[in-house]
This record gives structure tokens, C-alpha cells and sequence, in this order.
């Protein structure tokens, strides 16, 4: 990749900044560059990960890679703290992601609705969703709209839990909010999640959210419920906020 990299450069010239996307790795890799052919440019991570996730890392590299940038874009607070608490002197940015206002006045929930919207893989825990919503005492409807590995584990759970007249399974959409304007309720069970940009967007079209803030980028009891997964199991905390406001 650093061959690759300083192909480039001679190529088209030094950068004023390189910004290494989204891998310790490349920080690492950029910054060899850099350093070999004594060039002015600032490496600048973007990082939108928990950086405890690299602590074994050795294919996306180290935490102790990612500190060779000589700036960081940090997503969310707790990325910064982390960052700083490693080393004390490290430049940082708290810059959140570009959201998309989703505001409409067509936007008319329906009781006992429901959508999630993103990824389908072991760290989302679709699973847990559709758990949580086989459980309920009246029937709440939902909306699954994204791809991924997990997609055939949810569908067998929906095959499972006799769900196929609640869930619809609607796969990768490109406006996935077209499909949510009579949806109330978001909800995500993530077990990690730096800044959800689907749940924001929910916020500011109006829906409520039930979300885990692992880490806290979202404000209780301002439109959305949210707990420590750490500290309360992800099923234990959403089952009980549907069954009560069904």
C-alpha cells in the first residue's frame, strides 16, 4: 500500500493533508510515505470505530498505528477521550457525520410501528430486534431495511417467531425514508455504535428512537429512550419499552 501511495504522490504532487480512512493501518502507512520522501503533508485519521476494537489488531492495525496521524476527525466525544487518554498531547476534532434533515410534512406515524435501518451483521444484533418483537403483548409492525451477513439469520428468525405478518423485510434501499413516513418508532440494538447517522436523521423527521449509546452521542428522553449496554443487556431494555407502550 505504501508503494502505491507514494506512486501516487509522484504522480500528482504532496498533498496539503492526506486524510487516512478508516483503518489504523493506513494512518500508519500514509505517515511512512510522508516521512520517507520528507514531504510537508499532515496525516489526519478518520477513525469511526471504537478504538478498543484495535487493540489486537493486525490486519486493520493498532491503536498504536493510529497515533502516528498528526491529527484525528473523531465521530463522536468518547473518541476523543480515548484518544487523549492514550497519549495526552494528540490533536483531535470532534466533527460528528454529515446528517441529512429528513423534516417532511408527509410524515404521519402510525401506532405500533416500527423500523430499523442499516447494517445486518453480528454487531447490530438484528437479532435481538426481532426477539424483542415476538414478545410483545400486541403486535407491533416492523421494517428491516438493509443487506448484510445476517440477513438469512433474520429472516429465519421472522420464519421462526411466526413474525411474516409483522416484518417487512424491504433489503438495501437508497432512500430508506420513503419507506418510513407512517413508521413511529426507530429502534437499534447495536452493541457498539459511534454515530448513527439512520437514528439522527429518525430525530429530525420526527420519529422517537429506542437505541443503545454505546458510546453517548444521543440524549435521553429528548424523542429517544437509550441505555448502557454494558451495564443492562440489549434485550432486557427494549423489550420492556414495547411491551409498556403497546
Amino acid at each position: 500500500m505504501e508503494l502505491s501511495y507514494e506512486e501516487v504522490v509522484k504522480a500528482v504532487g504532496a498533498p496539503d493533508i492526506c486524510i487516512a480512512s478508516i483503518w489504523p493501518f493506513v494512518t500508519k502507512a500514509c505517515k511512512n510515505v510522508v516521512d520517507k520522501m520528507n514531504l510537508p503533508t499532515k496525516v489526519v485519521s478518520w477513525i469511526h470505530n471504537n478504538i478498543e476494537e484495535f487493540n489486537e489488531g493486525e490486519v486493520l492495525g493498532t491503536i498504536e498505528d493510529l497515533l502516528w496521524a498528526d491529527y484525528h476527525l473523531c465521530i463522536n466525544k468518547k473518541l476523543s477521550e480515548d484518544l487523549h487518554s492514550l497519549d495526552s498531547d494528540v490533536n483531535t476534532f470532534e466533527i460528528g457525520n454529515p446528517v441529512r434533515s429528513r423534516a417532511s410534512s408527509l410524515y404521519n406515524p402510525n401506532p405500533r410501528t416500527l423500523a430499523y435501518v442499516g447494517r445486518l451483521n453480528r454487531q447490530k444484533r438484528i437479532d435481538t430486534v426481532i426477539k424483542a418483537l415476538s414478545m410483545t403483548k400486541n403486535k407491533w409492525s416492523l421494517k428491516i431495511i438493509g443487506d448484510g451477513e445476517d440477513m438469512q439469520l433474520a429472516k429465519e428468525l421472522v420464519y421462526s417467531f411466526d413474525l411474516d405478518n409483522q416484518v417487512t423485510m424491504l433489503g438495501w434501499q437508497s432512500e430508506p425514508f420513503s419507506h418510513l413516513m407512517d413508521t413511529a418508532v426507530m429502534v437499534t440494538a447495536s452493541e457498539t455504535e459511534g454515530f448513527s447517522v439512520a437514528v439522527i436523521e429518525a430525530l429530525s423527521l420526527g420519529m422517537n428512537v429506542i437505541s443503545t449509546s454505546n458510546p453517548l452521542f444521543l440524549i435521553s428522553n429528548v424523542g429517544c429512550f437509550t441505555c448502557n449496554s454494558e451495564k443492562l443487556p440489549i434485550f432486557n431494555f427494549i423489550f420492556p419499552i414495547l411491551f409498556k407502550y403497546t
